[in-house]
């Protein structure tokens, strides 16, 4: 049984490396149309912003192709026990969830379930790599929240942009600083007496 395990987590490495390789090739010939194109020298600074520019679409695929990998048991799953009633569910169809990390954007098709019992939809990958509803993930949240306490929200998304080179509007950054206020209290933020002293 153990060298089954090891042959399979083997292959996975394997299969992991070869995508990642795969999505290095892709990068490197976008960078070399654009740099290699014509007789113009670029600049450090420009040579900088299209890697910041293209980065964002290699890493995402980076990410996604190590979840495809690492999880691909569940990725495949057929049957799930529903979380609220513990009943056995059949998969119901294959769902796309768009994703965008502070690693880049990606989208995973994952197994959708239904409880027949309570109508209850869920996708057990969510839970296990905490994926939130939202297209944009708790680390671009985080971030984002981040950055509306330091900055008004109307001039914060593009500072948000131009740092991370992820965009998000500054209604995204109200709401979600808005949606982690929500449970925050005030002996959260106030400072103890030993430090106001």
């Amino acid at each position: 049984m153990g060298v089954v395990a090891y042959s399979i987590e083997a292959d996975c490495k394997e299969q992991f490396r070869y995508m990642i390789h795969d999505e290095v090739d892709k990068w490197v010939d976008q960078i070399i149309e654009q740099v290699f194109q014509d007789d113009r020298q670029s600049t450090v600074m420009e040579l900088s912003k299209l890697f910041a520019k293209t980065k964002q679409k290699f890493f995402g695929a980076c990410f996604q192709a190590l979840i495809e990998q690492k999880y691909a048991d569940l990725l495949e799953q057929k049957y799930a026990a529903c979380p609220r009633r513990g009943k056995r569910c059949k998969k119901r169809r294959d769902n796309l969830k768009e994703m965008v990390t502070m690693q880049g954007p990606s989208v995973l098709k994952r197994p959708w379930f239904n409880c027949v019992d309570c109508t209850y939809g869920f996708s057990p990958l969510d839970k296990v790599l905490e994926i939130s509803g939202k297209k944009h993930q708790f680390d671009v949240q985080k971030k984002a929240t981040r950055t509306g306490v330091e900055v008004p929200f109307s001039g914060g998304s593009e500072l948000f942009a131009e740092l991370t080179n992820q965009a998000v509007s500054d209604h995204f950054m109200y709401d979600t600083f808005e949606e982690v206020g929500a449970y925050g209290c005030l002996a959260d933020v106030v400072p103890s007496c030993q430090e106001i002293a």
